[in-house]
């Protein structure tokens, strides 16, 4: 339904954070009349820069309410991006791995890969960013006290993704 972001380019700063929410809900989860609900999530990294190479982490937080139950876990993050600039051609590419944090439900982790075009380092108003996710999981540990039944759920892993793309408007420029 909606989701806001904000990124700020200075000298030796890079920070970008993000804020949804949607009215996604659970189907096929086991449980009766459970068809109404929303997701929320907050997510954020700051990264240092060295030259045209920034190293940093972050985190992020996610809830799923649902008429019968609600969830959510913390996740933190580390990565790396760095900036091509030529005379006509930028761009900037950041790989983010999310840990499990927790997430001890599913324990889904995995890297996201952005790329940004032009690079934001340049005068440019309008970019283009594509982010790909890729995630490992497992199925949900419904009893953490039976220790059979969270070996098998735990041994039943997923890998799922997304594909983002954004374009972007700049709507002032970092002084330099």
């Amino acid at each position: 339904m909606g989701w806001r972001r904000l990124d700020i380019e200075l000298a030796h700063l890079v920070f970008d954070a993000s804020a949804a929410y949607d009215t996604g809900h659970k189907t096929n989860d086991n449980t009766i009349n459970n068809n109404v609900g929303h997701d929320r999530g907050l997510d954020g990294n700051i990264f240092y820069r060295f030259h045209k190479l920034y190293v940093g982490g972050g985190a992020s937080w996610n809830q799923l309410s649902t008429t019968n139950y609600s969830k959510q876990s913390w996740h933190p993050s580390f990565g790396v991006g760095r900036d091509w600039l030529g005379e006509t051609f930028s761009l900037r590419g950041q790989v983010v791995y999310k840990l499990p944090g927790s997430d001890h439900l599913n324990a889904a982790q995995g890297p996201e890969f952005s790329l940004w075009m032009p690079s934001p380092l340049t005068s440019h108003h309008f970019f283009m960013r594509e982010t790909v996710g890729i995630y490992l999981s497992h199925a949900t540990v419904t009893d953490p006290s039976d220790a059979a039944l969270s070996a098998e759920q735990i041994g039943n892993r997923s890998v799922s993704g997304f594909v983002s793309m954004n374009l972007l408007y700049r709507f002032w420029f970092p002084s330099r």
